[in-house]
């Protein structure tokens, strides 16, 4: 599930940088949205899995690190 997310932050960074060299807004735009679906999905995606991986005792704690690591 992770890579269909990580493929759309791909194609749409991909995209991005097109529209930046063809100086066209709506590609630009395109990939925006693109990007966006692709990492705020993969950001509950990676919160699923940690939920998942760690016990209730140890949810807090993984939750500070994953939060202190992504900042």
């Amino acid at each position: 599930m992770m890579t269909i997310f990580l493929g759309f932050i791909f194609i749409g960074s991909a995209l991005v940088a097109l529209g930046v060299e063809n100086l066209s807004f709506w590609v630009l735009i395109v990939g925006r949205i693109v990007y966006g679906m692709g990492g705020d999905s993969l950001l509950v995606v990676q919160w699923a899995y940690i939920t998942e991986f760690f016990g209730e005792d140890q949810i807090g704690l993984a939750s500070v690190y994953y939060r202190k690591k992504n900042s």
